[in-house]
């Protein structure tokens, strides 16, 4: 009985040093990963900056020949006045050849509308790359650690983003939160709709963080209003990503307060020693 103990034991501690092994490999394979997304940004960001450049000189180069073109127009006006008091003397003189020259006058209405307008609520899409097609996390402040992965990376596991070609990923201890300033309406209900799935491609055993998706309604000053909205994917829970596979989360906000004018969305998985979460195609949108 004692030796089937042992035994017994000794399997365990040799599964649990090969899934510590395993994550840690895991581990070092995405931050290889993150250094080389870091490179081509920093290519991205040279690239823009040559574009830039190349734009600048195209804009002087339409100045230039707007300047021309109105050095141009100015002849043709000199030459049309001429003709002008050329058909003014024809006019004078009796021909029976009559020009007729009509001048075009500036317009502008005696009244404006006046009023206020009336308030739009945005019914579509409302957060900003929320599957995070842009390639990186443009529209979002990073606290912590967190890398948008594209499809078919190369690396020994697949990558299977929810929708699209990219997702991002966050590492424990890390959030994404965006600010969203306009098309908020008071008294309306919005839906918060998320993906997410855990990273352990050598096992079906999920290894997500504890993660947190929440909403808060702003006024505009980006001030917090009411209360903030959430709910909690617990450890070990969402699907591992290997197979595609992803956990859909839906948020029903209360009412939007008065005086609503945009809300701020945030994802964050606490540091508690296990891996983070992959994200995708978040939205918030006008429910009801």
């Amino acid at each position: 009985m004692s030796s089937l103990l042992e035994i017994l034991i000794k399997n365990k501690l040799e599964n649990k040093i090969k899934l510590e092994d395993s994550l840690n490999t895991t581990l070092s394979i995405l931050k290889d990963i993150q250094l080389q997304l870091q490179l081509q940004q920093q290519n991205q960001d040279q690239k823009q900056d040559q574009d830039q450049e190349q734009a600048q000189k195209q804009t002087q180069k339409t100045k230039q020949d707007s300047e021309q073109s109105q050095s141009d127009l100015d002849i043709i006006t000199d030459v049309g006045k001429a003709k002008i008091e050329d058909a003014n003397k024809i006019k004078n003189s009796g021909n029976s050849t009559v020009y007729v020259i009509n001048h075009a006058s500036d317009s502008k209405t005696d009244k404006e509308k006046k009023g206020k307008k009336e308030k739009k609520c945005v019914s579509t899409q409302l957060v900003t790359n929320g599957s995070f097609e842009t390639g990186d996390l443009a529209g979002y402040m990073v606290n912590g650690t967190a890398l948008v992965i594209p499809f078919n990376t190369n690396i020994p596991f697949d990558i299977n983003p929810h929708e699209g070609e990219n997702l991002a990923y966050l590492f424990p201890g890390s959030s994404i939160t965006q600010n969203i300033t306009s098309g908020f309406c008071d008294d309306k209900v919005y839906r918060l709709n998320v993906t997410l799935s855990s990273l352990n491609p050598f096992s079906s055993f999920p290894t997500n963080s504890r993660t947190e998706v929440s909403v808060q309604f702003l006024d505009s000053n980006e001030n917090p209003i009411g209360t903030a909205q959430s709910f909690t994917a617990e450890r070990f829970t969402q699907p591992v990503n290997g197979e595609g596979s992803w956990n859909y989360h839906q948020l029903l906000t209360d009412k939007a307060p008065d005086e609503t004018k945009g809300a701020q969305i945030m994802i964050a998985t606490d540091d508690d020693g296990a891996f983070g979460i992959f994200v995708d195609s978040l939205s918030l949108v006008l429910e009801n």
